[in-house]
């Protein structure tokens, strides 16, 4: 059985627990065998070296083609070379949506969101 092929809610919320610092490994191996069940098997067929510089490179192309994919750390250093006043009010929007999906103070949404503005 393949994960994808289920409602992966519950693995997305233990995923996301664990990148926030309060949730572990072992909370992410359980929502997957959850979300699997118990007549999972394993997918043997396994990728070869063209499928996988495939997937490769059309990951890193989509995560690229739209600033809201950047890392945080790409996204800043992306912000600080354009100036323009629609750029700024853009990457503003992302910062603060992104922050408030992830539920993080209001404060420190505000801090990030000043320096995006000044660059």
């Amino acid at each position: 059985t393949k994960l994808w092929g289920n409602d992966i809610s519950q693995v997305k919320s233990a995923i996301i627990s664990y990148a926030s610092g309060s949730g572990s490994l072992s909370n992410i191996d359980d929502a997957i065998n959850n979300t699997l069940g118990a007549n999972a098997s394993a997918d043997t067929s396994g990728l070869d070296d063209v499928e996988i510089l495939d997937i490769s490179v059309k990951y890193h192309n989509s995560r690229y083609s739209d600033i809201a994919n950047f890392n945080f750390k790409d996204f800043l250093a992306q912000s600080a070379t354009k100036s323009d006043f629609a750029s700024i009010l853009s990457n503003r929007r992302i910062v603060v949506d992104k922050l408030n999906e992830l539920g993080v103070d209001p404060l420190v949404i505000n801090l990030v969101r000043i320096l995006v503005e000044d660059g």
